[in-house]
């Protein structure tokens, strides 16, 4: 049944903006004094969540693809720092969907505490755009969500936008279908029982779990579901031998991508020792979440990025801009990046403009 009313609390910066949802629609409304207190939908900013897809890895079923995509985040991402987190999603169409959060939300989670630990269910606005594009089949869709990240997806890729012109240019459906969030929040908000896909697995929304319990599953649902699950275990069992057979093979993959194609007969100490040489190099490494952020923020409208690879203490970024003038801008405008050294190695013209690489290194302090 779907719950009479709910809030919805968003953000703009750091403003919180409160939204009543019921049968009317969606309105603007003052931070709720209800007691009781309604369902609360919280939606964080997608801009502290970087969100990858691994396009090469299809497998049908969710545990072997799960850990499949799990195993490739550990790859390019080993260790998250700090507090930055990592996880799965689940979002229908596009499947298994990793997460690694960026360094600024445990702050801003700080900064809301009060509401977020309270709120029934805490999401993002792209997870609202997958629940909506899954309950009406849309196959290519884009949610733009102002100055947060501008995502499009496309027959299960997931593709990551700078401005509404990238997002129109990496269509192959054009229009796309732009989904507004506050109409996927009216359509999937009062389906109760979709707010358990909704919900982001983070560490500062564990407590959630029981609220969440309470506002979308009955008694009876709680027992169908500890059927399900001993059905779900009970064939898991029985089919055990083939997904380990696919985490092997996906894990084999990630071997022969780190270490090449014979990474020999020990593979995991292999990327062990490799590691440990990279730990001891003289020059720091990379941020990555941070250096992608710094090149999208000043990357002009229409540039290309073609290549972007890393090593110890070095990187190089190889792509296309408009002219000249584009490439000296996006250079000047990187001195603003204290963490790290931009070099412009190459400029030359091409049919398409010119093309150009760039070295990256961290700053000596």
């Amino acid at each position: 049944m779907a719950p009479k009313r709910f809030y919805a609390l968003h953000f703009d910066g750091d403003r919180e903006i409160w939204e009543r949802v019921d049968a009317s629609g969606v309105a603007s409304c003052e931070a709720p004094t209800d007691k009781p207190m309604p369902p609360v939908m919280a939606i964080i900013p997608d801009e502290h969540l970087f969100f990858f897809r691994p396009d090469d890895i299809t497998l049908r079923k969710r545990r072997a693809m799960d850990a499949a995509c799990m195993l490739r985040m550990e790859h390019l991402f080993p260790q998250p720092e700090g507090t930055q987190q990592r996880g799965i999603l689940r979002t229908g169409q596009l499947g298994a969907v990793g997460f690694v959060t960026g360094p600024g939300l445990p702050d801003f989670w700080k900064q809301h505490a009060a509401v977020l630990d309270a709120a029934t269910v805490v999401t993002s606005k792209f997870m609202l755009g997958c629940a909506f594009a899954a309950q009406n089949g849309l196959e290519s869709w884009a949610i733009v969500n102002g100055s947060s990240p501008m995502l499009l997806a496309h027959e299960g890729r997931l593709h990551r936008a700078s401005d509404r012109e990238e997002i129109e240019r990496r269509s192959p459906v054009q229009p796309p279908k732009r989904i507004d969030w506050r109409e996927a929040l009216a359509a999937i908000g009062p389906q109760r029982e979709l707010w358990t896909e909704l919900r982001l697995p983070l560490r500062q929304n564990a407590g959630s779990t029981n609220r969440l319990r309470q506002a979308v599953i009955g008694f009876a649902a709680v027992t169908v579901a500890a059927a399900l699950v001993i059905g779900v275990a009970a064939r898991d069992y029985m089919t055990l031998s083939t997904e380990a057979n696919a985490r092997e093979a996906a894990l084999a993959k990630l071997y022969t991508d780190a270490l090449g194609p014979s990474p020999g007969p020990t593979p995991q100490r292999s990327l062990v020792s490799l590691h440990a040489s990279l730990k001891g190099s003289e020059v720091a490494g990379f941020d990555v979440l941070d250096l992608l952020g710094a090149l999208s923020r000043h990357a002009p409208s229409g540039m290309l990025i073609d290549s972007f690879s890393l090593a110890p203490g070095k990187g190089t970024l190889r792509g296309t801009a408009a002219n000249y003038d584009a490439v000296e801008g996006f250079l000047n405008a990187l001195k603003a990046e204290t963490a790290y050294a931009f070099t412009l190695e190459q400029a030359t013209n091409a049919p398409n403009g010119v093309t150009f690489s760039m070295k990256v290194a961290p700053q000596q302090p």
